[in-house]
């Protein structure tokens, strides 16, 4: 018997139409994470900026049309999650787009809560500095040269 299970999305709301019950959604606790990230070494990074820069502006690009295009967004769930579920599907596309975007920098918090959760799975021995993992660069270079901007279509190309 489960008596409480964690779920990441589409799985929450194909419990629901099980008759599953939602006890809390862990989004409205506030807890910074990151969810969804890119890692390389400080020496690739260095030696390859002009790949970096196109994998961020690529993922960017894939963020913001994931957001804007519905069908597009429901279609891309569908295919990973192998999910058929119409309802399930616009759920959780709704559900993801929500949490998608934004300035797309990686943050020092979301970056602490997952070395603290493996600290204390004893994956790591001690806390690391979240500065020693993110290089903030590349996103900013983006947006001083209004790449995110052009982007959105508040700033013509």
């Amino acid at each position: 018997m489960v008596d409480v299970v964690i779920m990441h999305s589409p799985e929450p709301f194909q419990a629901a139409k099980r008759g599953w019950n939602l006890v809390e959604d862990l989004r409205r606790l506030d807890v910074a994470f990151q969810n969804s990230c890119a890692a390389t070494t400080r020496r690739y990074a260095k030696a390859h900026p002009d790949v970096v820069l196109r994998y961020v502006r690529a993922y960017a690009q894939g963020v913001y049309r994931f957001r804007a295009d519905g069908a597009f967004g429901v279609e891309v769930i569908r295919k990973y999650s192998g999910e058929t579920d119409r309802e399930v599907l616009e759920a959780s596309y709704l559900y993801f787009s929500q949490l998608m975007g934004g300035t797309m920098y990686p943050t020092p918090e979301g970056v602490r809560t997952a070395a603290l959760m493996l600290h204390r799975l004893e994956v790591i021995p001690r806390l690391p500095a979240p500065d020693q993992f993110i290089d903030q660069e590349p996103v900013a270079r983006l947006h001083r040269e209004g790449f995110f901007r052009r982007l959105t279509g508040l700033e013509p190309s």
